[in-house]
């Protein structure tokens, strides 16, 4: 009976502790997320209410973490873009610049915060820095041929749709090349030269025809 009774007296007080222990991680947390969340919105080109909804969004797919793997960003991405197209290239666009650091695996939300916000309400120019930006692996300020080549698939993808042809992306990063000081770094002055104001033009509506209702 003491045995018993010592053991409901030890379970008693451990079950008190891991009560405290789990109110003070959620409390953490939603400080941390409401400061992810004031960050976020100095730098943002949404709204409050447009933000709050994203947000909302987001801690639902992921819960406690700060970071999403592959498969909840796409679940985001399908959410907000109803073009899958558009869809699968935000995915891209997140990820390269999450396998230039160490989780490779995973995106932070605080950069799904910004990336997600610039794609749906930057200007073209801003839409295109941003895109260039991720891309730039060593935050240099210039693209290697190799990641010009992807970023610029990336873009004449979702422009020309099943019209784009491997001869129009050779011709385009060769464009490219001969026009930059070196045929193995880009700067992004010189990817703007082989794009057209009617090609940033529709790659700035594509990602702007988003869904209101998350």
């Amino acid at each position: 009976l003491l045995d018993t009774a010592y053991n409901k007296k030890v379970l008693g007080k451990l079950s008190s502790f891991q009560d405290v222990h789990a109110k003070c991680t959620k409390k953490l947390m939603q400080y941390s997320l409401d400061v992810l969340f004031a960050e976020t919105l100095k730098v943002s080109d949404l709204s409050r209410a447009e933000l709050t909804k994203i947000f909302k969004y987001l801690h639902s797919v992921c819960g406690r973490s700060v970071t999403l793997d592959h498969s909840q960003l796409s679940k985001v991405a399908q959410r907000i873009w109803n073009n899958q197209g558009v869809a699968r290239a935000v995915v891209d666009i997140l990820f390269a610049a999450a396998t230039a650091g160490e989780g490779a695996g995973v995106v932070e939300l605080k950069d799904v915060l910004v990336g997600v916000s610039v794609l749906m309400k930057g200007t073209e120019a801003k839409k295109l820095r941003y895109c260039f930006k991720c891309f730039d692996s060593n935050c240099d300020g210039l693209l290697t041929v190799a990641e010009t080549n992807r970023l610029l698939a990336l873009i004449f993808g979702l422009i020309h749709d099943s019209t784009l042809s491997e001869a129009h992306l050779a011709a385009a990063l060769e464009a490219v090349k001969k026009s930059a000081a070196s045929e193995k770094l880009i700067s992004y002055d010189k990817l703007l030269e082989v794009l057209t104001a009617d090609e940033l033009t529709k790659l700035w509506q594509l990602f702007t025809e988003f869904n209101n209702a998350l």
